[in-house]
């Protein structure tokens, strides 16, 4: 396996690669533009066996973009690099235009890790750019594109522009490592994300390697259950919840529940005895537990601190926890 961390830049007449070898510390750079083709030598890149290719929201953008470079190869060589650099500057717009651009993992010549993804930053609640990140992990060199996309760049300005890639791919880099469990924050230490996903993947044969943990787990739930009962994911899901009138709340509590507070034991006795319908409202509970307020309805599990300014320390660290689940079938 020959692990990659890349990132791409593409202006009106200049497209660039960056690539990062963790393995080798190598680094890789090609340009495509009317003085400088590294066309050839850039697909030649790319066909290495054992691919992987890490990047940072390269799912929605990098990754199309470079598939389209793939795929019109034959078409493309025979052009001028200025004007295959135009080319892809139109293709690289109809991306970022585009609601869904992703390609489907079954399409793809070179898998893909997409850390956007992998942190649900593609949930508009949760979304981080790469430089806000960049911040967080206290990087001495946090830059913007130095040139905007729709110049017209002259000889020299690739430069520029590879230097700008070159930090953003360190960068990604750097919250690989903290993907990985490779940190000293407390919270990540030691925590592979990647790792876990390729492991229920084996066990279970799902694809959830680009998932945020929830999404994860929802499509984890909803692909066993479908093997289960041989009802397509699809039909499940059309469905939009339980097809049943009434759902005795003590089915849904696990054989393997133990709870030892005296405020959840209570709160355990009444889902045991109550029965729900999905009327908005009809179930209803709150439990204060060092005095701290959880309250329960249809929906889930809520609960927020009083409003004020929150500081982390050397000994308290802030982490804001959400938790999604699916009706069952």
């Amino acid at each position: 396996m020959i692990l990659e961390v890349y990132d791409l830049e593409c202006l009106a007449n200049v497209f660039t690669y960056t690539g990062y070898a963790p393995k080798t510390k190598e680094w890789f750079q090609f340009v495509i533009c009317n003085w400088r083709n590294d066309y050839d030598k850039l697909i030649e890149h790319l066909k290495r066996d054992k691919l992987i290719m890490v990047g940072f929201n390269n799912e929605s953008y990098d990754y199309p973009l470079l598939h389209h470079v793939i795929k019109h190869y034959d078409e493309y060589k025979k052009l001028s690099g200025n004007i295959v650099a135009q080319k892809l500057y139109n293709k690289s717009q109809e991306i970022i235009n585009q609601q869904f651009s992703a390609i489907a993992d079954k399409n793809k010549f070179i898998p893909q890790i997409d850390l956007f993804r992998i942190w649900h930053y593609n949930n508009a609640a949760r979304s981080t750019s790469l430089k806000d990140l960049e911040i967080c992990m206290r990087m001495e060199n946090v830059e913007e594109m130095p040139i905007h996309h729709t110049h017209w760049c002259k000889p020299g300005d690739e430069i520029c522009i590879l230097d700008y890639n070159k930090n953003d791919v360190w960068a990604t880099y750097l919250f690989l490592n903290v993907t990985l469990g490779r940190t000293d924050y407390s919270i990540y230490k030691g925590k592979n994300k990647i790792e876990l996903r390729e492991k229920i993947n084996k066990k279970f044969n799902v694809n959830v390697i680009n998932m945020g943990d929830v999404p994860m787990g929802e499509e984890l739930m909803l692909t066993l259950y479908s093997r289960k009962v041989g009802i397509p994911k699809y039909v499940i899901k059309q469905r939009g919840g339980t097809h049943r009138s009434t759902i005795n709340l003590k089915d849904c509590i696990p054989y393997w529940c133990k709870i030892e507070s005296p405020e959840f034991k209570n709160f355990l006795n009444q889902i045991q005895n109550k029965t729900i319908r999905g009327v908005k409202g009809e179930f209803q509970y709150s439990v204060i537990f060092h005095n701290y307020k959880f309250d329960f309805g249809l929906g889930g599990s809520h609960g927020c601190c009083e409003p004020k300014v929150w500081e982390s320390n050397k000994d308290w660290v802030i982490v804001d926890y959400d938790v999604g689940l699916k009706w069952s079938n």
